[in-house]
């Protein structure tokens, strides 16, 4: 009865155990977004990477940054990844355990999910020959992280996430997302084993066929495809944040650039202004469009109303926890000062 999330679409799936899935859309109101949380009620070495993922060009990348930004390149133009997460109120994996975790999932659910991941690559997968490859990225959540009475799996889907690219032959194929606070997974015997209650540990998705690189994009690309041809450079090391789960999937992460000077900008809903920091990330996964630029639109709410669900009972039957979770709990989840998550997309504005 081991569960993985299988995303059909935008909403989010409840599940009680393999094989019962029940999709809820998600409503959103003025500052408040309706999410079902995904749950399951269940009984129960690290790899050689060894494959280069294609990336832009030491040359294009350091033509591309400036001050902070230059100075954190390593001589082969890549943007150093640390090896654990940032610590928070709730404890967090680390790099090390993140690919370990990996590892055991290619081995014991992909092939459970080929039907999903076929489709949203758009082309055949060898799952034989799957394994890691490039960098887990790590995606900063926006949000406060929330109180310890929320459950564990409602707390994940608001929190941060590891995104690692699965590769075969070293072609990117399937992007998993590992939910960083999902500290009470273990591996036994190679399995990764669950806690009684669990749900959005993993959220996985095929990698569109013709990308390239880690997914969602690596943070040199992000930098090459936000510098400007006007003259702004990054100034400072990208930082990968999550989306809120109404906006996409953990994959739909963007990265946050700081341009210097700042550039001009139209964006989709507010016009021609100035920014000085510009993030990059895919619009859609599903069809998948390629990432484009996005500004911070200059009001964000400080917070979103989130209906909480209660913890399953064990041995509680699907239908009897339907009529229980009919009207769930509403709890205020906060935006981390100077932090943002409302976006617009934005096209860049040649100077005058």
């Amino acid at each position: 009865m081991h569960h993985t999330e299988i995303p059909l679409d935008h909403a989010n799936a409840r599940t009680f155990g393999r094989g019962l899935t029940r999709m809820w859309p998600s409503r959103l109101a003025a500052l408040a977004c309706h999410t079902a949380i995904a749950w399951s009620l269940v009984a129960c070495s690290e790899q050689a990477v060894g494959v280069r993922m294609q990336l832009p060009s030491a040359a294009a990348v350091a033509a591309s940054v400036t001050g902070e930004a230059a100075a954190a390149l390593s001589a082969d133009g890549l943007f150093p990844q640390a090896d654990s997460a940032s610590q928070t109120k709730y404890p967090e994996l680390n790099r090390g355990q993140v690919n370990a975790f990996a590892d055991a999932w290619i081995k014991q659910f992909a092939r459970l999910h080929r039907t999903f991941l076929t489709r949203t690559r758009g082309g055949s997968i060898n799952f034989s020959k799957l394994a890691r490859c490039g960098r887990a990225l790590y995606a900063e959540s926006p949000f406060v992280p929330p109180a310890e009475d929320w459950p564990a799996p409602t707390r994940r889907h608001f929190g941060p996430w590891w995104l690692v690219t699965l590769c075969s032959e070293g072609t990117p194929q399937v992007s998993l997302a590992i939910s960083a606070w999902a500290t009470d997974l273990s591996i036994a015997d190679g399995q990764i084993r669950f806690p009684t209650i669990s749900g959005n540990e993993f959220v996985s998705i095929g990698i569109p066929v013709g990308s390239q690189g880690e997914f969602p994009m690596s943070p040199e690309s992000a930098v090459t495809l936000v510098a400007q041809r006007g003259g702004s450079k990054v100034s400072a090391a990208p930082r990968l944040f999550a989306v809120a789960p109404r906006d996409g999937l953990p994959q739909n992460a963007r990265w946050l650039t700081v341009l210097s000077p700042a550039g001009h900008y139209r964006g989709a809903k507010t016009g021609v202004r100035t920014a000085s920091e510009v993030f990059a990330g895919s619009k859609q996964l599903y069809p998948y469009t390629e990432p484009r630029r996005w500004i911070a639109l200059p009001e964000q709410h400080p917070s979103l109303t989130v209906d909480v669900y209660p913890t399953p009972n064990p041995g509680e039957t699907s239908a009897a926890y339907q009529v229980r979770s009919a009207h769930p709990e509403q709890k205020t989840l906060l935006l981390k000062p100077g932090y943002v998550f409302e976006y617009e997309e934005a096209s860049e504005v040649a100077r005058r």
